[in-house]
């Protein structure tokens, strides 16, 4: 992806015009105070432009020197930050240009769905406004449409993304100028929990997904699935010994809290190929008991997700150099998951032709698709789905 910086006059009139009905505009600009002190507060586009027309000659504004400024202060930046920021987002940016236009304002709105923003012309921060948006671009294209399909609302989305840009201060620091993002007054909480969950571990998808449920909605698993690394395994015979091992130091810690604990997933059922992860189910009266084990559960190695898989369960994960060697479930007894995760579980270990059908539907399109797990994903879950419309589990 590469940024094309330009200048258009309309542009800049109508970035004036939306800034100021912007969410976080109720303080006026430099250019909105001198522009109503001539025109009053009427922002008609011929009088924005006149006024825009009036200061570039009293001020000799050229257009081609600001975008070579621009321009070359961000090839220092370029090959350092758009890597960085992909790997963390663990995207690719869908469309191989962004235009960032100049604008006279100093607020600076932004178009994602047309891939364009606005920088302050005359900025010697101009890579700091540069990779403000560009977060805000990443933020959409991993997990804004998938948010708002979730039902969270605009504006608690505008919340999550403008507060993700203290990462920025977190990961693209060296690329500041010694100047940090500082963000909105109102954002200044929501900042702080994302500084500390990222220290505690730099998981994005967790960030956001923390985030998502205190705005008072319980989203999916926000996984970047495009670029993530899978490997499906035959079936092996290790794998319940595997769960039997997870399962005494679940079963110290949870003590007569758990109810049962369940090997569920692929690795649960004999034959079945699947990724070497061993999924663990413990059921309990009380979900808040995983909340009160926490600390036993991280000493033991298992880290804690919150609730990332569903509301009202907790999920805590075993995983090192990048590979995960067991997710364990939390929920209470009552969760429908709970009868859907073991009503499929032994359904599979009681029909040994689906499980060859199964096997071979994952290892084809891990075969297909070996370097895209959102493909792999997608067409796994349209046959488990279909499957779970013929059965009940």
């Amino acid at each position: 992806m590469k940024l094309h910086i330009a200048y258009d006059i309309d542009k800049d009139i109508d970035n004036f015009i939306r800034g100021t009905s912007a969410v976080n505009s109720k303080k006026p600009t430099k250019f909105q105070i001198a522009f109503s002190e001539k025109y009053g507060d009427n922002f008609e586009p011929e009088k924005i432009r006149a006024f825009i027309e009036e200061r570039d000659k009293e001020t000799g504004f050229d257009a081609r020197k600001e975008i070579a400024a621009v321009e070359e202060r961000w090839k220092i930046a370029e090959p350092v930050f758009i890597p960085r920021a992909e790997k963390i987002f663990g995207i690719s940016y869908p469309a191989p240009i962004i235009t960032v236009y100049l604008t006279h304002n100093e607020r600076c709105t932004y178009n994602i769905e047309q891939n364009y923003f606005f920088v302050k012309i005359g900025s010697e921060f101009s890579n700091n406004t540069l990779m403000h948006e560009l977060l805000h671009f990443y933020t959409w294209h991993a997990f804004g449409k998938k948010l708002l399909d979730e039902g969270l609302s605009k504006l608690a989305y505008n919340d999550i993304k403008e507060s993700l840009t203290e990462l920025l201060n977190l990961e693209f620091s060296d690329l500041m100028n010694g100047k940090p993002d500082t963000g909105y007054p109102q954002h200044q909480e929501m900042r702080t929990k994302v500084r500390e969950m990222w220290q505690t571990k730099k998981d994005i998808a967790v960030v956001i997904n923390t985030l998502a449920s205190e705005q008072g909605k319980s989203v999916k698993p926000l996984s970047n699935y495009k670029n993530r690394k899978y490997e499906i395994l035959p079936y092996d015979p290790t794998w319940p010994q595997q769960f039997a091992e997870h399962a005494k130091i679940l079963k110290s810690i949870f003590a007569d809290e758990a109810i049962s604990i369940e090997h569920i997933g692929s690795t649960a059922v004999p034959g079945l190929a699947g990724k070497p992860t061993i999924d663990v189910l413990v059921v309990v009266d009380d979900v808040s008991v995983a909340d009160r084990v926490k600390e036993k559960m991280e000493t033991a190695g298992y880290h804690a997700l919150g609730e990332y898989v569903a509301k009202g369960a907790r999920l805590f994960v075993k995983e090192s150099d990048n590979t995960r060697y067991c997710n364990i479930h939390v929920f209470q007894k009552d969760h429908p998951h709970v009868r859907e995760m073991l009503g499929l579980r032994d359904y599979f270990r009681a029909h040994p032709k689906i499980v060859n059908e199964y096997s071979k539907l994952k290892t084809d399109l891990a075969a297909k698709y070996p370097n895209d797990y959102g493909e792999y994903r997608k067409y796994k879950d349209e046959w488990m789905n279909a499957l779970k419309q013929k059965i009940t589990v």
